[in-house]
């Protein structure tokens, strides 16, 4: 029978979607601490509210076995854009519900490596 996998209505026209990425990163030298940053960009049917950009910045320290990380991650995904593309139409808890899975946060992270 036949199975779906995703069950979501795509927009575009095309039934697709492409998500391109780039990725820098690299240690200070003499230090334990590495900086990391990521920019990526979606559109097409799983492009959300709109095509967007989605990003993260941030910092490692490394300490014996764990690592310590500090991190901004985001997107570009305003209020209005939540508005329009959920049909929220000034529905203040609709806005804020979609809005919070788009905004700039502060991520952390304790790793341990064994």
């Amino acid at each position: 029978p036949a199975q779906k996998v995703f069950n979501y209505n795509f927009t575009s026209p095309t039934r697709h979607n492409v998500y391109v990425y780039g990725e820098l990163g690299g240690g200070i030298p003499g230090t334990p601490i590495s900086l990391h940053s990521h920019v990526g960009h979606t559109g097409g049917g799983f492009d959300w509210a709109k095509p967007y950009w989605d990003f993260t910045v941030g910092a490692t320290y490394k300490w014996k076995n764990l690592a310590f990380d500090i991190s901004a991650v985001g997107t570009d995904v305003s209020k209005s854009d939540i508005n329009r593309g959920f049909g929220c139409i000034g529905n203040v808890s609709c806005i804020a519900y979609y809005h919070r899975m788009s905004k700039t946060v502060a991520v952390g992270s304790i790793t341990a490596s064994f």
